[in-house]
């Protein structure tokens, strides 16, 4: 079964899930895991789909670091509402008690680093070193280019995160970094750096759906990079067809 390991739907910012349900069955997906777009912190819609479709999807929800009880607010969250982690701006500050009671429950926490991970590496390592059992997700290749060129020191940073075993990453948004039509040919050595840090048991496939469609089917983004990047590390790290988180 192939697993997309990042995928956007939404009520109102991006397309409903049952565009990309569409999309995954013309592409053979069996799961996607689901994550709330940024500034958007009602995350019912998850909620209600990842409910609906508890066999094909995995929710990840939007983290509001302004919440007064991050404890009960994450205990929510993944407790009673069945999300499998929340996504978060690691340039937020004070995030430790989020952390900390994402830790005790075995959750996960897949962060958003635009300026690329080199600029947060000490503070991720500090992270997953603090909080061993926090799952860490990075999606995107730890952002190896932004609208202006390289982010600085990204291979160093990927390289780093990688000794930790909490941590793992995702390639997609290729056709976001990429300077060349699908299939992005000069993404190459980014996926050869990430395979090489992280190994095919800790890097992980995903689309960015809807915003790939921009650049490439999604069919056709499964069917070329699919056979590089096995599903088994998506399956493990989110513990898909377990009934543990």
């Amino acid at each position: 079964m192939l697993i997309d390991a990042y995928a956007h739907v939404s009520a109102r910012k991006y397309k409903p899930a049952e565009i990309l349900l569409r999309d995954m069955d013309g592409a053979g997906v069996g799961h996607a895991v689901i994550v709330q777009p940024l500034n958007d912190f009602d995350n019912s819609y998850l909620e209600e789909v990842g409910r609906e479709q508890r066999g094909r999807f995995t929710c990840i929800a939007l983290l509001d670091p302004t919440v007064s009880n991050p404890a009960g607010y994450i205990q929510d969250l993944i407790c009673r509402r069945r999300f499998s982690g929340v996504r978060v701006d690691a340039r937020c500050p004070g995030l430790d008690p989020f952390f900390s009671e994402l830790a005790q429950l075995s959750a996960a926490v897949m962060l958003h680093l635009p300026d690329g991970i080199g600029a947060h590496i000490a503070e991720i390592e500090r992270i997953a070193r603090q909080w061993p059992n926090l799952r860490i997700c990075l999606p995107h290749l730890g952002w190896p280019r932004d609208a202006d060129g390289p982010t600085r020191d990204w291979a160093d940073g990927l390289t780093r995160l990688s000794l930790f075993p909490n941590a793992a990453v995702v390639v997609s948004a290729l056709y976001y970094f990429s300077r060349l039509s699908f299939p992005h040919e000069d993404t190459g050595p980014w996926i050869d750096h990430a395979l090489a840090c992280f190994g095919p048991e800790r890097t992980m496939l995903g689309s960015d759906f809807p915003l790939l469609l921009e650049a490439s089917g999604y069919a056709d983004y499964f069917a070329y990079f699919s056979p590089r990047i096995s599903a088994d590390a998506a399956r493990r790290f989110w513990r898909i067809g377990s009934e543990s988180k």
